[in-house]
């Protein structure tokens, strides 16, 4: 099993998306066997998921993470644990003795109900979840327009790119659908927004 941990400082950064130190970690019964650092040097957030999926990682342990990240990597059969934080010696040990679970470790402000949200949303976008439906009244519901934040691409208008996030293929984007909602027709990866 191999596990990687964006670090910063030598706590778990709390953006994955711009993290510039990930340290990637293989444990066997749970002892620790090797642990590798990487440092990267681009500001492309799809250089960070292009090393977790070339080091053979089962699951990312993580802060904060964009949509778009998070439905690439578990595309690509990667676990995510977001909204986690602290030192990372003390997370890689509730780690590797599987009490990773415990409320000390969530991102302050964060709650378990909003990383099931956040994680039934994007099973729900790519078709994972049964019974449920992408649409209108999928996770963003009761989000109006004038709501704070909103997933990349979202709202953007008319005209532009979609591009997928595994073989950068462009699409032009389709009015009224969502970008993040699309799949790749040459690879089935998931798409942005230009």
């Amino acid at each position: 099993m191999k596990a990687a941990f964006p670090v910063w400082k030598g706590k778990i950064s709390p953006v994955f998306d711009v993290a510039r130190e990930i340290r990637i970690v293989e444990k066997e019964e749970d002892a620790k066997e090797k642990e590798a650092t990487h440092f990267i040097k681009s500001d492309v957030p799809m250089e960070r998921v292009s090393l977790i999926i070339n080091e053979g990682v089962n699951e990312l342990i993580c802060g904060a993470i964009s949509r778009t990240l998070y439905t690439v990597l578990t595309h690509n059969d990667i676990r995510v644990i977001p909204f986690i934080s602290g030192n990372y010696q003390e997370v890689l040990r509730a780690w590797l003795t599987g009490r990773l679970h415990l409320p000390y470790f969530i991102m302050p402000g964060c709650r378990r109900a909003k990383m099931r949200s956040m994680i039934m949303e994007v099973e729900t976008m790519n078709g994972e979840q049964s019974g449920q439906s992408g649409g209108s009244g999928g996770g963003g519901a009761g989000r109006g327009p004038g709501h704070r934040w909103r997933r990349r691409g979202e709202g953007a208008g008319p005209g532009g790119f979609c591009i997928c996030t595994g073989c950068g293929h462009k699409e032009p984007h389709k009015r009224g659908v969502p970008c993040s909602q699309e799949v790749c027709p040459k690879c089935g990866a998931p798409m942005f927004r230009e």
